[in-house]
């Protein structure tokens, strides 16, 4: 019974990727399309459907002017993730092997926020028109979404 036991793991450890930039109305092509850092974007409170970074930090350039803001001011969320597998093998005739095996997804169920590429990680329904956002009612600068919690499967192998 406590033998053919067998255990595997593996963790996973990323930094975020940078997002690339913010963009704003250019007012007709008036101004170019990068907002003004303002104040501080890493202010943000990076905890569930708090601001990322902090959306009032971007503030709309003059027109006839390009904002100050360069690319990749900030880092979307890293992840952090382990993996588990615990199996027991028994073996028939030498060569024919009978296995039970269990795997944990996520086994620390760490939350893994995601970011959605098509808008760089961040909800930027302002970004389209910053002169008329308000950070206060929008959800600009938050991340909604998560990867998939721990997941356990149960599997039965035989070799031969």
């Amino acid at each position: 019974m406590l033998a053919g036991w067998q255990i595997a793991g593996i963790t996973s450890i990323n930094s975020g990727q940078p997002v690339s930039r913010i963009s704003e109305n250019t007012n007709g092509f008036l101004r170019g399309g990068r907002p003004n850092i303002v104040g501080d974007p890493a202010a943000g409170n990076q905890t569930a459907n708090l601001y990322w970074f902090n959306p009032n930090a971007c503030a709309p350039a003059a027109d006839g002017t390009y904002g100050n803001s360069v690319r990749a001011e900030w880092r979307q969320p890293g992840r952090n993730q382990t993996d588990l597998s615990l199996s027991k093998n028994w073996t028939f005739n030498g060569t024919q092997r009978f296995q039970f095996r269990v795997d944990a997804i996520n086994a620390f169920n760490h939350t893994q926020w995601l970011a959605d590429p098509n808008v760089a990680g961040l909800d930027n329904t302002c970004l389209t028109s910053l002169t008329t956002c308000n950070p206060s009612n929008d959800t600009f600068g938050q991340i909604l979404n998560t990867r998939a919690p721990r997941e356990i499967q149960l599997g039965f192998k035989f070799y031969w």
